[in-house]
């Protein structure tokens, strides 16, 4: 018959093998987390507008990659509300992104990253032209882009 130790050791190492072990220290590590917020919640003060936006961008990311864990501890520490502030169409039009059939189906921070990168590449290719004109060609672009375009190349695989 197995020892305790040889029991805790064959569940421990079951537990890694099967990818649950960083998944129950993760959950346990945001309960623990959560309960030192509890206690500490009187005295954070509300976010302001734009921390309230670029929270919203960053809990799609993590929900858009499954990091369910990591968004059990940041919707707390950041003071994020549980429920939604904004609407995707509201933070689109805050942040003057053009919404496409490629860019509704990546968060949101993947779009300002495709933007970036091309409005850097209209920069270096024709540093004369006009930053109204680089927009509509940003735009024409955007809507040309497929959604794998604006993924990083780990989910095309």
């Amino acid at each position: 018959m197995a020892s305790v130790g040889e029991l805790k050791d064959a569940i421990k190492d079951t537990l890694d093998r099967k990818g649950l072990l960083k998944q129950l220290q993760g959950h346990m590590r945001a309960q623990v987390y959560k309960i030192l917020l509890d206690a500490e919640e009187d005295a954070r003060p509300e976010p302001c507008n734009e921390n309230l936006i670029i929270n919203e961008l960053i809990r799609e990311y993590l929900i858009f990659n499954g990091y369910r864990d990591t968004l059990s501890v940041f919707l707390p520490e950041s003071g994020q509300p549980q429920t939604r502030p904004f609407d995707r169409e509201f933070l689109a039009q805050h942040l003057n992104i053009n919404e496409t059939q490629s860019t509704e189906q990546v968060p949101l921070l993947y779009a300002m990253a495709a933007q970036h990168r091309q409005l850097g590449a209209h920069k270096i290719n024709q540093p004369a032209t006009s930053h109204a004109v680089l927009e509509q060609q940003q735009q024409q672009q955007q809507q040309q882009q497929q959604p794998e375009e604006l993924l990083p190349a780990r989910y095309l695989e």
